[in-house]
């Protein structure tokens, strides 16, 4: 926990530190709660959708666990990088949680990162729990079953018909962006206190290649910010760009981002006047991912647009903006692990029945296929700018499991080893074995 939001920060390892324990992809609070948020209008029963995910969830997953062992002794940044690792920071969707894009998240760590995961305390993700406690400090607040009869009690007319009641939604959603500002920049600012609270950077063990300098240079949080934001994230994201006072975002991945509307009428989740402002000029790059399956293509995808305009505008040939275009019938989660997880599981046929998918078509990418691109394209783009340091074998903070040599850490086809092996998976970058990132 930083600042009361539950946070998960993945960090370089040392290649000879013992091996630990492994977060579960996808845990028993999130089975519960994504039963409720994704299955229960599917099953037309709240109780059904629980039941379903808490007793088949797990299996449906192969009980899939993170390539990152937790609480490993910290890889000393490199003398190249005296103010530490660089940073990445990530924002999730509407029912999302830390995790859900951990083959983006676990592969940047492998090149030699700091990246934080945060789970949003505004109602937005399936439920937000205290990773210590597992204590529930938020709920996902669903829109139709539970905002619309809310603000329906104070006001006549609906949201196309009644101003009040359109007012009240978009100071809901423009709420829970302020709030998640409010959340990426606290777990910025204290995500190096909490690694040295944590133990992991304080020790000058030479056995273990752990930090012998001050925790507060591991990582670089003040400058080169990654920030990487999915669906309502893709908003978060694009705000604390241009509204961080520091100026810390340097590049911004947004995948399949929510950001609907044309005008002050009818923006959400952001304002329309915080999407027309312009960056901070210390943004050198915006990449976005659109699928022509997402319901959001038709009302998004010119946003998006917009704003690789206005980037290319601002850096010129300094910068760049590119807008990666999938085809159908991808849809709106195709960026994450979710579709590559469930339709190559033990039960991807039940997963099929409810969500449709199955067998991929030919010529036409699988879930894992369009998965490791958006990866690998993510990457590409990190490496192109000088973001990660000299290549050297790092660890994903945690555990020394077989390596997959010329494999990225955390891709699908890994991923679907890990489940043979009962853990998730190792990688290498480029021709260097690695170790899977640790994670506090």
């Amino acid at each position: 926990m930083i600042d009361g939001t539950p946070t998960t920060i993945f960090y370089p390892a040392s290649p000879s530190a013992p091996t630990a324990p492994r977060p579960r992809w996808l845990g028993d609070p999130q089975l519960k709660a994504l039963g409720r948020a994704q299955l229960g209008d599917k099953l037309g029963c709240e109780c059904c959708g629980v039941c379903l995910m808490t007793c088949l969830g797990g299996c449906a997953t192969g009980w899939l666990r993170l390539p990152a062992e937790e609480g490993l002794p910290a890889l000393t940044p490199p003398d190249s990088h005296p103010d530490g690792w660089p940073v990445a920071l990530f924002t999730h969707s509407l029912t999302g949680w830390a995790y859900h894009n951990s083959a983006h998240l676990l592969e940047i760590c492998s090149h030699g990162a700091v990246v934080i995961a945060l789970t949003h305390t505004d109602g937005t993700a399936c439920t937000a729990t205290d990773l210590e406690t597992g204590k529930e400090i938020a709920r996902y607040i669903d829109w139709e079953t539970e905002k619309v009869p809310e603000i329906a009690a104070k006001h006549e007319g609906t949201y196309e018909t009644s101003p009040a009641f359109k007012a009240e939604v978009h100071g809901w959603r423009h709420g829970q962006v302020d709030h998640r500002y409010q959340q990426m920049a606290s777990v910025l600012a204290g995500a190096n206190d909490a690694l040295d609270r944590a133990g992991v950077t304080t020790s000058s063990d030479s056995d273990t290649n752990t930090p012998s300098r001050p925790a507060s240079t591991f990582a670089r949080v003040e400058r080169e910010v990654a920030v990487l934001g999915m669906s309502f994230g893709g908003a978060s994201a694009t705000a604390f760009s241009k509204r961080d006072p520091l100026g810390r975002v340097a590049h911004l991945f947004l995948l399949d981002p929510w950001i609907d509307g044309k005008d002050e009428e009818s923006m959400l989740p952001m304002t329309y006047e915080e999407f027309s402002k312009p960056f901070n000029p210390t943004l050198k790059t915006v990449v976005c991912w659109r699928n022509k399956g997402s319901a959001l293509w038709g009302s998004c995808g010119p946003n998006c647009e917009t704003l690789a305009d206005k980037v290319k505008e601002m850096t010129g040939d300094s910068g760049s903006a590119v807008l990666h275009d999938l085809p159908e019938p991808h849809s709106h989660f195709a960026q994450t692990d979710v579709p590559s997880v469930f339709e190559n599981g033990p039960l991807a046929c039940v997963y099929s029945a409810l969500f449709g998918g199955g067998e991929t078509p030919a010529g036409q990418m699988s879930s894992r296929e369009v998965l490791a691109l958006s990866v690998e394209q993510t990457v590409e783009c990190l490496e192109a700018n000088g973001w990660f340091p000299p290549k050297q074998p790092v660890g994903v903070a945690a555990g020394a499991p077989p390596p997959v040599t010329k494999q990225p850490l955390a891709t699908p086809a890994a991923m679907e080893q890990a489940k043979d092996e009962g853990m998730a998976g190792a990688g290498a970058a480029g021709e260097e074995e690695v170790r899977a990132p640790s994670s506090v």
